[in-house]
């Protein structure tokens, strides 16, 4: 499992939300792909909606079968596994970084070093300014 503290900003609100209004891993998935923030639940649901008296895991739902047509994500995966899939794609990532060929030292290529003027078969040529368009 995925430590607390490792897990992404991105997730802690989500898991606050899924604690304070007792959702399901379902529920979760299906409010993050409705686009819903989840500091704002409790104030979609409730007195003040559309739906009075209906609890915020119930108007997720409800919602959900409106947006999607479908009772529930073709795909579930909670908080936990979703934080634990990125720290592996992190880690790949950092992997593949490490595994690059590191760049040439100057020192080393000549080529690198050398002042344009210096290059063989590069035709010294002066640049021409850019006019300003006033006369």
């Amino acid at each position: 499992m995925v430590r607390p503290e490792t897990i992404s900003k991105k997730l802690r609100p989500w898991i606050e939300a899924r604690k304070r209004h007792q959702l399901t891993d379902i529920q979760v998935q299906m409010a993050r792909e409705l686009a819903l923030k989840p500091r704002k639940l409790g104030e979609r649901a409730g007195r003040g909606s559309a739906f009075p008296g209906q609890s915020v895991s119930e108007w997720v739902e409800q919602q959900y079968r409106v947006r999607f047509g479908r009772e529930a994500p073709e795909e579930v995966r909670s908080l936990e596994e979703r934080a634990a899939a990125i720290k592996v794609r992190k880690e790949e990532r950092q992997a593949r970084r490490k595994q690059r060929k590191p760049p040439t030292d100057p020192a080393k290529n000549p080529a690198e070093e050398a002042p344009d003027a210096a290059r063989p078969g590069k035709p010294m040529t002066k640049r021409k300014r850019k006019s300003s368009g006033k006369s």
